[in-house]
């Protein structure tokens, strides 16, 4: 039997021998065989490097990177809010500076996945884009209407593209 891996059979194979992400099947606690690579992380594997990337899946990742890059602005203008001591309230300024920073540090690691073609992104990104439709609302009734309808209108592109991306091929074990 042809071993492309460069690894013996054998239930006494180390696991320091093993690669990392290499598919095993486990019996007794002990390496027994490998299986398909498809089944590799539950079906959430990156796609192949050579296939394209689907429209949506890079419509996704871009949505994602920009709204990143929107939060990185918004915790730049609040730490000038706080270097300027314009803010009214110095504890709310600085801790929206740094879930600014958080959320932007997600958002990007969305955004590479996507990228990468990961599949696992899909929800997450439809989670974060629906909760920013009432938060465009906010925005359009304080800022004004067309900060809030360009948010609006990034989140809705958001869930459509999340929604057209291929979603992870899971089977259904409910029953």
């Amino acid at each position: 039997m042809h071993d492309p891996w460069g690894l013996h059979d054998s239930i006494h194979t180390p696991l320091s021998k093993i690669p990392l992400g290499m598919p095993t099947v486990w019996e007794n606690g002990l390496f027994h065989a490998r299986v398909c690579w498809v089944t590799y992380a539950a079906r959430v594997t990156p796609r192949h490097p050579d296939s394209p990337l689907p429209a949506p899946a890079l419509v996704a990742a871009l949505v994602c990177l920009v709204e990143g890059l929107l939060l990185v602005a918004t915790a730049v203008l609040y730490g000038l809010e706080l270097a300027d001591g314009r803010a009214e309230d110095a504890n709310v300024a600085s801790m929206s500076l740094v879930v600014c920073l958080i959320f932007a540090i997600l958002l990007a690691v969305l955004a590479a996945a996507w990228r990468k073609g990961a599949t696992w992104p899909r929800t997450a990104t439809l989670v974060w884009n629906m909760l920013l439709l009432p938060a465009a609302w906010t925005l359009s009734t304080t800022t004004g209407i067309w900060a809030g309808l360009g948010l609006a209108a990034l989140a809705l592109t958001g869930v459509v593209a999340a929604l057209l991306a291929p979603a992870a091929d899971l089977p259904d074990r409910t029953l």
